[in-house]
């Protein structure tokens, strides 16, 4: 695991003496929301912001007050996000027993499609919900695995976390389905009972956003 996390922070460095590029001025640098000290009220409970990403535009409140004109800040809460999210993919793999989980971290971590997400500021609306979303898919199966009541409400409230970054993660309830599938071959009662709570979060959230966006 260290290996994978070692090694994504190691071929980012070069992201970390980026800039504010394309739009991060328009979310981020000249965003009134950021910078405002009723922004997180205005983030969760207005219309003001782009898009309904309240979990994702409070971490950027948060870290202008860290960071502010720093980019460099920004760079590495994306990087480490995104080396977290790799070793998250090598542990749902490895948890289904899929051959090769860990070449498939690997290849996750260092692969140039996530370059963009991984090196733009703005981006963090994707290094934020993946990692929430993957460890809310880990917390399913290790409740599936215990039958742990703890485990399944801690899945819950990180999937509720990560549609508050991003709600491009509404289809996690259908891939709980699939990991029950390729567990035991099939999809039973228990297992569609489960995903229930999942597919209204899902729905409400979805709803939310386009309504939102509309």
């Amino acid at each position: 695991g260290w290996v994978i996390f070692l090694l994504t922070v190691c071929i980012y460095i070069p992201a970390m003496h980026g800039g504010f590029i394309w739009d991060d001025d328009q979310v981020l640098t000249h965003n009134d929301l950021t910078r405002a000290s009723d922004g997180l009220y205005r983030i969760w409970f207005t219309t003001e912001p782009t898009d309904y990403f309240p979990l994702v535009f409070s971490a950027f409140w948060l870290e202008w007050r860290l960071w502010g004109m720093n980019a460099a800040g920004y760079h590495v809460v994306n990087i480490l996000l995104h080396a977290a999210a790799s070793l998250l993919v090598w542990r749902v793999l490895k948890k289904l027993n899929v051959p090769g989980a860990w070449p498939a971290g690997l290849i996750f971590a260092i692969h140039p499609v996530n370059v963009e997400s991984v090196a733009w500021i703005t981006q963090l609306k994707n290094t934020l919900p993946m990692s929430l979303y993957l460890s809310a898919i880990l917390a399913y199966l290790n409740f599936d695995s215990s039958n742990r009541r703890r485990w399944y409400l801690l899945a819950v409230g990180l999937f509720l976390l990560a549609l508050l970054a991003k709600t491009s993660v509404v289809m996690m309830p259908v891939v709980l389905l699939g990991c029950a599938w390729w567990r035991r071959g099939s999809v039973s009662r228990t297992d569609v009972k489960r995903s229930i709570p999942f597919f209204a979060l899902s729905l409400v959230l979805g709803l939310v956003t386009v309504w939102f966006q509309y």
